[in-house]
């Protein structure tokens, strides 16, 4: 059964459709008055439906997913910060200020239940996006500035 060129309704993620170009379900999530895109990953239909299951759980989880993505994001990317993009006479950014800056902006799954959300970096880095990558099953293991 093919997947490509089609669009689905789910109940949890919303209206998901195929982007030819990048090979992705993509939608968008609304939460606290701001869109969320989300992009899943499958090529077959049995990876699109762990894909969906995937992304249920971390929508279903996402106040905390995102609460432990800054607290990982801060703990790997602040010395970075306060070493290398500071402007000049800029105080050096505190952990609460470094996770207050960031705000959810998408998220990626797989079929494997791995994920990546990525946030507006608030300046903190100039404008690039900052991405947390972890899995469900062992939580985040990455953080970097795109």
């Amino acid at each position: 059964m093919s997947i490509k060129n089609k669009s689905l309704l789910d109940p949890i993620l919303g209206k998901l459709n195929f982007n030819k170009e990048t090979e992705w379900w993509e939608g968008s999530i609304q939460r606290n008055n701001t869109q969320i895109s989300i992009q899943l990953s499958a090529t077959n239909a049995n990876d699109l439906q762990k894909a969906i299951e995937s992304g249920r759980t971390i929508f279903e989880n996402i106040e905390n997913l995102e609460r432990l993505a800054k607290e990982f994001a801060a703990e790997k990317l602040l010395d970075l910060r306060n070493d290398n993009w500071l402007e000049e006479d800029q105080d050096e950014t505190s952990p609460e200020e470094f996770k207050s800056k960031m705000s959810l902006d998408s998220i990626y799954v797989d079929s494997k239940g791995l994920f990546s959300l990525y946030f507006d970096d608030g300046d903190l880095f100039w404008g690039h996006s900052i991405e947390t990558e972890g899995s469900i099953s062992d939580g985040f293991y990455d953080a970097s500035i795109g």
